[in-house]
């Protein structure tokens, strides 16, 4: 994965979101309002992933690409939405991979 230029700031909030509202600071220039508020960087921290999906084959596979990119950190994996949601509230992640149809 490459990084863009300048950090990538995501919300706060723990939405995964991030790529769609991704904002970049000027290089040079202050931190954007999404750090000064607690916001996560690329640079800073990892992104915290959870997976859930009723398939452990899928599960293991996505878990494997994943973990080969140094800015990301799975959590955990769940197998039924459950699951998911006691980790979810036990993690915390920034984002949660989840197949819907499970």
């Amino acid at each position: 994965m490459r990084a863009p230029p300048g950090p990538v700031t995501f919300p706060a909030d723990g939405g995964c979101d991030g790529l769609d509202s991704a904002r970049r600071s000027d290089v040079h220039g202050a931190p954007s309002d999404a750090l000064r508020q607690g916001g996560h960087t690329v640079a800073d921290e990892r992104i915290r992933i959870l997976i859930a999906d009723d398939h452990e084959l899928f599960r293991r596979g996505l878990r494997m690409v994943l973990e080969d990119e140094p800015d990301i950190e799975v959590l955990g994996e769940a197998g039924d939405g459950q699951t998911a949601a006691e980790l979810a509230l036990e993690e915390i992640p920034d984002c949660v991979v989840m197949d819907v149809r499970m």
